[in-house]
């Protein structure tokens, strides 16, 4: 069996946004949605491996990390896999769906960042 067959995971899935247990839906009714790479994809992996780089060279002894630093952290790995979106807008302003943008979204937005972060884990989403 090729390995390297078995995931889709850096074509990416689709994820219909969620609050409370409702889809999220346009103005027209269609859901929002974002698509994502998973965390077996070669985005998740650069991200991931960059991020600990950078705490290893920044990293002081006995220093831990803070709440806001993970917080940090998980929303740049989630923005780095986030490959599009429809329907998203912010405080009445259509987003562009660029790094800055999705990171920006995922710190301000816990419920959002949880959702994210429990799709692109769930490997039977690609």
């Amino acid at each position: 069996m090729d390995l390297s067959k078995i995931s889709n995971a850096d074509d990416g899935a689709v994820m219909e946004l969620q609050y409370a247990g409702k889809v999220v839906r346009k103005e027209d009714g269609s859901p929002v949605t974002i698509k994502l790479a998973g965390m077996d994809s070669t985005k998740w992996r650069k991200a991931r491996n960059s991020l600990f780089n950078r705490s290893i060279k920044t990293a002081k002894p006995n220093q831990q990390k803070t709440a806001e630093q993970n917080i940090d952290e998980d929303s740049e790995l989630l923005a780095s896999v986030t490959i599009s979106w429809d329907g998203i807008s912010d405080k009445g302003q259509d987003l562009e769906c660029n790094f800055a943008n999705a990171k920006k979204v995922y710190l301000e937005y816990d419920w959002l960042r949880e959702q994210v972060s429990a799709f692109v884990q769930q490997r039977e989403n690609f």
